[in-house]
């Protein structure tokens, strides 16, 4: 033990053991008292309490407050678990790219504060100005100690430069990406901190989950956030040298390139890129390894709200839904070719390989089914949407049609209609997000700039467990399960499941079958706070095991379309997605 430490050591056994209970009652309100003056006097902290930063504060404090007093009843108390909290601050601090003047500062006052206090209590309870002397001198030791902790954190976060940088950028990508927008300013000085320049535009890029990257090969300008669903924000525009070089920095999966975009709209191309990353993924965007948005900005906008799509296609389409599917496949094709040929019938003949006369004949029927909705033009301009937002509807007949029951093959939403109708298998690669240990860590890991994110990981989190969920039943629970089928449901889905649970039953008793589900990946393609609403791709891994014989496996996607209720974020659609194979 030094001699510091040791006098230290002696001056608190010489504290009469009573003055720990005189103390500990002063706790909550010195707690508050002190928090109240640290974030009056300095701006770094005057954040809602009720955040984060709020309920760091509030645990340092209570933290400093309880091991002190419990030090004065009992000097050889460890220290261990207040020296790590404290260690933790200082590397905060600097990971948060900030001098320790504030941290220091708030010591200061914490310590004035503190003794003002100490006096009073010393005072009204009788104690000698000898016993307050001596309380003081530690209590001044005490958070000396507190303030060299800090130090020490700090001093080894900064030896780790390179890192505790790269996370100044991360931190600064997630300020960029905030909504609504942090001020310009708060950019701009964390920028300045993390040695990085401002730029007037942006591209951002979206990589596949889990993608590796090698950092040392993205050029310096170009700043990223690899945890969970990684991206990258490259200033100005993605020029092929630029594209080049983020492929080789992240060699696996693929990669969407976003539009280029003003900086206060950077969140709208990630968005973009998110989702053409997502449609390449279901098979509606053909594409390679890296896709540019701005290659299909048209199919983004027809695919940016499937239910809304769907709903349209189902008003529309409504007058060919009683025609046998081959039928209705012809009428479709001719009615798109005449959308896009102006109605020149030997413009479509040449187009479908087909004689004029045969295609004045198939527009005929379209005009008798279809009735004057050709004739008007805004329900002629929804019906030419509602066709080309059918992927590949115009170059194969074998594309999106509507089945015989009048619902829509592809991505569009299904209707529900056995237990075994879930039982499908899909390809996607797994989401992680990384873990950061120690209280102040996890807290600073929880700042209002990744609410955002932390809603979508419940959307996602809701979504799979839903997902699992409706691909889970067993023939001889089969009431439990169509009774999780229905918790994990809202609105129509859950109106569905709810009349149709009577057949449910009596198919799966019969067939006397175990499905089991697994998710592989999924993936939040939008997200609307305000309004309740998002979007998840999900894939699932499902092993149908029959009464006699082998399990089978077998893979599918879904979208799915959740709403939040007063119990969380449920399944209000799911629908599948085309699965291509590789």
């Amino acid at each position: 033990m030094t001699t510091l430490a040791a006098t230290r050591l002696r001056s608190e056994a010489r504290l009469p053991p009573q003055l720990a209970s005189s103390m500990r009652p002063e706790l909550p309100s010195l707690a508050l008292e002190i928090i109240d003056a640290i974030r009056e006097a300095i701006p770094e902290y005057a954040r809602p309490m009720d955040g984060p930063y709020g309920q760091a504060l509030t645990i340092a404090v209570e933290q400093a407050l309880t091991t002190f007093v419990d030090r004065v009843a009992d000097p050889t108390i460890s220290m261990d678990q207040r020296d790590e909290v404290f260690r933790r601050l200082g590397e905060f601090e600097a990971l948060e790219g900030r001098s320790l003047d504030s941290l220091q500062a708030a010591y200061r006052i914490g310590s004035h504060v503190a003794w003002q206090r100490v006096m009073r209590v010393g005072r009204r309870d009788g104690y000698s100005p000898w016993t307050v002397l001596v309380l003081a001198d530690v209590l001044m030791s005490y958070m000396e100690e507190l303030a060299e902790l800090s130090r020490q954190g700090y001093v080894e976060a900064m030896a780790r430069e390179d890192d505790v940088r790269w996370r100044w950028r991360q931190q600064l990508l997630r300020l960029i990406l905030e909504r609504p927008p942090v001020p310009l300013d708060a950019i701009t000085k964390l920028a300045a901190q993390a040695n990085w320049t401002v730029p007037a535009e942006v591209t951002l890029v979206a990589a596949q989950s889990n993608a590796r990257c090698d950092k040392a090969a993205l050029d310096p300008d170009v700043i990223a956030d690899l945890e969970e669903a990684p991206h990258l924000l490259v200033p100005g525009t993605a020029t092929p040298a630029r594209i080049e070089m983020i492929a080789d920095a992240l060699p696996e999966g693929r990669l969407a390139i976003g539009s280029t975009v003003a900086l206060t709209a950077a969140d709208d191309s990630l968005r973009w890129a998110r989702q053409a990353l997502a449609l390449a993924d279901s098979g509606i965007i053909d594409a390679g390894r890296v896709i540019r948005c701005d290659d299909h900005l048209c199919t983004l906008l027809l695919s940016a709200d499937p239910a809304l799509m769907a709903q349209l296609e189902r008003q529309r389409l409504a007058p060919l839904r009683p025609l046998s599917v081959p039928r209705r496949r012809r009428l479709i094709e001719t009615l798109m070719i005449w959308l896009e040929a102006q109605g020149t019938a030997t413009r479509m003949a040449d187009r479908l390989g087909v004689h004029p006369q045969t295609i004045r004949y198939r527009m005929r029927q379209v005009e008798q089914t279809m009735g004057d909705q050709l004739a008007n033009p805004e329900l002629r301009f929804e019906t030419e949407v509602v066709l080309r937002a059918r992927p590949h509807c115009a170059s194969a007949p074998s594309g999106r049609l509507a089945d015989a029951a009048g619902e829509t093959e592809g991505h569009t939403l299904v209707r529900v209609r056995s237990p075994l109708f879930f039982a499908v298998v899909v390809t996607v690669l797994s989401v992680l997000a990384a873990a950061v240990s120690g209280t102040f860590w996890w807290l600073a890991a929880h700042d209002s700039d990744a609410r955002f994110s932390a809603t979508r990981d419940e959307v996602r989190q809701a979504a799979e467990q839903g997902a699992v969920n409706l691909n889970t039943l067993d023939y001889r629970t089969a009431e439990e399960g169509l009774r999780l089928w229905q918790e994990s449901t809202t609105g129509d889905l859950h109106d569905q499941l709810v009349s149709g649970a009577a057949g449910f039953l009596d198919q799966v008793r019969q067939a006397r079958t175990v499905t089991t589900a697994r998710v592989l990946e999924a993936a939040v393609t939008e997200l609307d706070e305000r309004a309740g609403r998002a979007s998840v791709i999900i894939a699932l891994d499902v092993t149908v095991t029959p009464a006699t014989g082998q399990p089978s496996n077998k893979r599918e996607r879904l979208a799915a379309q959740l709403t939040r209720t007063a119990d969380g974020w449920r399944l209000s659609a799911l629908g599948q997605v085309p699965v291509t194979e590789s």
